[in-house]
């Protein structure tokens, strides 16, 4: 007696929902083609699955064993989609906060040309937003600086990644803050973290210029145009001199930057040997 799994999966959303109407939202179908298919699967079988109630749907006793099986099915069947993907799977979806996108351009420039199979879009959100992305599956990996939890996810510590004023007139951060300061386009996740933070601490930054990229607002921070605050990963790509670089002592400056996959989620070949990969280069440039 086969079984289609596409009623199984209206039927355990249905019972999580607690409505076969929201069940059937949950799997693209409508009202009335999935009422058709839970009555079919209960003539089918000869048992009844669902009680209707005025405050939803609940399962049989019936209902509750075949509930158990189900979802085991399901899980089952995602461990087989899988595995037909691992060796299928030739792009990666990465996702990173406005910090990492230096460290993550250089290391595909370094590394792509070894595995010429694999394709990688790289996108910027906030890091409470890569996190989200990576917990509901819709990115494959990420890479954050602000790790707010670990619920639903593995974290792999990558490099340190401080925030650090760079400013070649300035002699400690206070006199930095106070002054004239280069910063990134409004909207971009990094400066929006650190305005907030800015603001938290009581500081209104007066910025001269707003840019798109951190390589810019370096460019014009080092001719003197004010102080810009930047990861130090970025100081120490673009060569900027020890000297012109202080230390914010504050905590909400002091970050790492760590790398997400959704945990329990069977990876395929080559986002292993991409993981692999980012951990020797990071190693190597420690």
């Amino acid at each position: 007696m086969s079984i289609d799994l596409r009623d199984i999966k209206l039927l355990v959303a249905a019972v999580d929902c607690r409505s076969i109407t929201e069940g059937a939202q949950a799997v693209g179908l409508s009202l009335s083609a999935a009422s058709s298919r839970i009555t079919a699967l209960e003539k089918k079988h000869g048992v009844s699955l669902l009680q209707r109630l005025r405050s939803g749907v609940v399962p049989t006793e019936a209902g509750e064993v075949v509930l158990i099986q189900s979802r085991r099915l399901l899980e089952q069947a995602d461990l087989l989609t899988s595995a037909f993907q691992q060796h299928q799977k030739t792009h990666i979806k990465l996702v990173s906060n406005t910090s990492a996108v230096d460290s993550l351009t250089e290391f595909l420039a370094a590394t792509l040309n070894k595995y010429p199979e694999l394709n990688v879009d790289l996108e910027e959100e906030s890091s409470s937003e890569v996190a989200r992305r990576v917990r509901e599956g819709t990115a494959d990996l990420g890479v954050v600086s602000v790790l707010e939890s670990r619920t639903g996810l593995e974290a792999h510590l990558l490099w340190e990644d401080p925030l650090m004023i760079v400013s070649t007139s300035a002699k400690t951060s206070v006199e930095a803050l106070k002054g004239p300061m280069i910063g990134l386009s409004a909207g971009i996740p990094l400066q929006t973290y650190i305005d907030a933070h800015l603001r938290r601490d009581g500081i209104t930054p007066n910025y001269r210029v707003r840019l798109p990229t951190l390589s810019a607002v370096y460019a014009v921070a080092s001719t003197g145009g004010g102080s810009a605050i930047l990861p130090l990963g970025t100081t120490r790509r673009l060569g900027v001199r020890t000297k012109n670089v202080l230390p914010i002592e504050e905590p909400w400056a002091q970050r790492d930057a760590w790398m997400l996959v959704k945990e329990g989620r069977t990876l395929a070949d080559v986002e292993k040997s991409f993981i692999d990969a980012l951990l020797s280069f990071r190693d190597e440039e420690s």
